[in-house]
């Protein structure tokens, strides 16, 4: 196939809404049409489309996660999703260990020891 940047782009973005795809390395598996040096050396892994196609999966499957987490019945997911969504002190209090110790406590001095 033909070296033309704008051709390689296009087919790679519909790859990618085709395939559901994330990540750069993940386009290799399913778009054929170049190998990886010459996809780098035509500066596809910059382009804005190619990018925008990736992030626009990724936010769409976030979302869609999300939304069942929220609907679920699961406890550890929705303790994941509010940890997502938390505030920094809600955050902090949810996964704080809180410690308490009663008692006393009682410093010996170590004897014996020779420094040199």
């Amino acid at each position: 196939m033909k070296k033309d940047p704008e051709i390689h782009e296009e087919a790679i973005v519909r790859c990618i809404e085709a395939n559901n795809l994330f990540t750069l390395e993940m386009i290799f598996s399913f778009y054929k049409g170049i190998g990886k040096t010459t996809f780098y050396e035509l500066d596809l892994n910059k382009s804005d489309r190619v990018l925008k196609a990736l992030e626009d999966n990724k936010i769409i499957t976030k979302q869609n996660l999300l939304s069942r987490w929220q609907k679920g019945d699961n406890a550890t997911l929705q303790i994941a999703l509010f940890k997502i969504i938390a505030t920094p002190d809600e955050h902090s209090r949810l996964t704080a260990n809180k410690t308490e110790h009663s008692g006393s406590v009682e410093i010996k001095p170590i004897t014996g020891m020779v420094i040199k």
